[in-house]
């Protein structure tokens, strides 16, 4: 079986309300905390330019994996990246730090500027 090369920490998942960053009222049961959103309630929550650039992501990582003949486990492997985590880069839904950038740009044997790149919409 893999080992993976991921850090464990802890980490707030960037769809967390603040009731979850906080840790909940002090004292309250989880049935009066607040709830926790949804991937989808989340990406509606962000700006529009945001949300471009995340498409954008994902349709880079998306095409250089597949123009190398990889499935997402394979470039999870070869980035140290959880294949859950590229599953859903590749969907647009899951925020992207720079390390995770940076790991699956050197997997993907490109630069980090290729996989941010939007592409200009023909007209």
């Amino acid at each position: 079986m893999h080992e993976s090369t991921h850090e464990s920490r802890h980490t707030v998942a960037p769809h967390a309300t603040e009731g979850d960053m906080l840790g909940g009222a002090a004292g309250a049961s989880s049935t009066t905390r607040a709830r926790r959103r949804t991937r989808a309630e989340w990406r509606a929550s962000l700006s529009d330019d945001t949300r471009a650039q995340l498409d954008a992501i994902a349709q880079n990582v998306r095409e250089l994996r597949s123009r190398k003949h990889w499935s997402q486990r394979a470039l999870a492997l070869e980035s140290g990246v959880n294949h859950g985590h590229v599953a859903m880069i590749e969907r647009g839904v899951e925020n992207i730090t720079i390390s995770t950038l940076l790991r699956l740009a050197r997997a993907l044997r490109s630069t980090p500027a290729a996989l941010v790149r939007r592409r200009r919409r023909r007209r």
